[in-house]
């Protein structure tokens, strides 16, 4: 905990996704509720004009939904099953 909080506001990116609350951290942090808050996290560091983007099932999506709302952060939402990866990048996943 503490530390995407401190990354972020380092890197200060554009855009954010958080694809997934799940247990994988679970021995470091202790419950999922946690791992969602500190995956929200990322939303301190993210510009003025920064956007987050989250899949429609995320768990804990009130919890995300309410940082960013207390950060004037906009979120779009996508469904897991709705997309399409149209390119790979050294600069990342462009996908549609």
């Amino acid at each position: 905990i503490g530390e995407v909080k401190e990354l972020s506001s380092l890197v200060m990116p554009d855009k954010a996704v958080i694809t997934n609350v799940g247990e994988a951290h679970i021995g470091n942090i202790g419950s999922l509720y946690d791992i969602a808050l500190a995956k929200a996290e990322i939303i301190f560091g993210l510009k003025q004009d920064g956007e987050l983007i989250l899949p429609n099932d995320i768990k804990f999506k009130d919890v995300i939904q309410k940082i960013a709302s207390e950060h004037s952060i906009p979120i779009y939402f996508f469904n897991r099953n709705s997309y399409e990866i149209l390119e790979y990048t050294h600069e990342g996943i462009r996908f549609y």
